[in-house]
């Protein structure tokens, strides 16, 4: 598995070490490489570090100073931000910063596992955005195929095989299963919604809300389901299309 850095920020040495503890028994791909109980001190962490970061960041940090300012000192960095705070009312001006989560304390264990696989694939897609591939195999009952990656407009799980749709209405039959797929356009801009799709989110057209779940128009009207443990993540990524 990557390992992906993360910095701690809270006024409270109890808190850090908390948190610090959870993540080390329930999230074992985070290395926390700075623990910080000021604002300066966080920030001098984070600037000395050149690749993106996983931020665990508590708002009130005594007196005049908070996270919000932090944040501001950084905006021309990606990292990944998730506060940590005993105060919901700061939810809504967390969101305008563009947060990735946003845990209260007492921290849920499931809530910190969700923020942290959230932060992961985004950091990771980081990453992957510098060596996004131009082209994708695709092998059928015959032979193999070198297809645009950018013409893939949704990708489907069908008899062990996958059936790769692409925006002049045509479509592949592959033998190979979708899984194979997920990791081949591991990129931000493909997701796998749903055990059977995964999507090209530039070719998503529009979003309906069905009940507590979401359903997506894709690419020549196409409409392709999306599981409820996937629509938080697919509406982050959304965001950032």
């Amino acid at each position: 598995m990557n390992q992906i850095n993360a910095i701690i920020l809270d006024d409270e040495n109890s808190n850090v070490e908390l948190l610090s503890h959870l993540l080390d028994s329930y999230c074992p791909d985070v290395t926390i490489i700075a623990k910080c109980n000021t604002l300066k001190d966080a920030y001098r962490a984070i600037r000395s570090q050149e690749d993106s970061l996983m931020l665990f960041l508590d708002i009130e940090l005594g007196g005049s100073e908070d996270s919000f300012h932090l944040l501001d000192l950084i905006k021309d960095r990606n990292d990944q931000v998730i506060f940590v705070s005993a105060f919901p009312k700061y939810a809504v001006k967390a969101f305008r910063y563009k947060v990735l989560d946003y845990i209260t304390k007492p921290i849920r264990i499931s809530d910190l596992v969700e923020a942290v696989r959230l932060a992961s694939f985004r950091l990771l897609s980081i990453g992957n955005e510098k060596v996004k591939p131009e082209k994708v195999r695709i092998e059928t009952y015959d032979k193999s195929i070198l297809c645009k990656v950018d013409d893939i407009v949704y990708l489907y799980s069908e008899n062990g095989g996958t059936v790769v749709f692409f925006n002049n209405n045509s479509s592949l039959k592959s033998v190979s299963r979708i899984g194979l797929f997920e990791e081949r356009l591991a990129t931000v801009d493909f997701l796998r919604v749903h055990k059977s799709y995964i999507i090209n989110l530039n070719y998503v057209a529009s979003i309906e809300y069905v009940g507590a779940g979401l359903s997506l128009l894709v690419g020549h009207d196409y409409k392709v389901p999306v599981s409820r443990r996937k629509k938080k993540e697919l509406l982050i990524l959304l965001n950032t299309v």
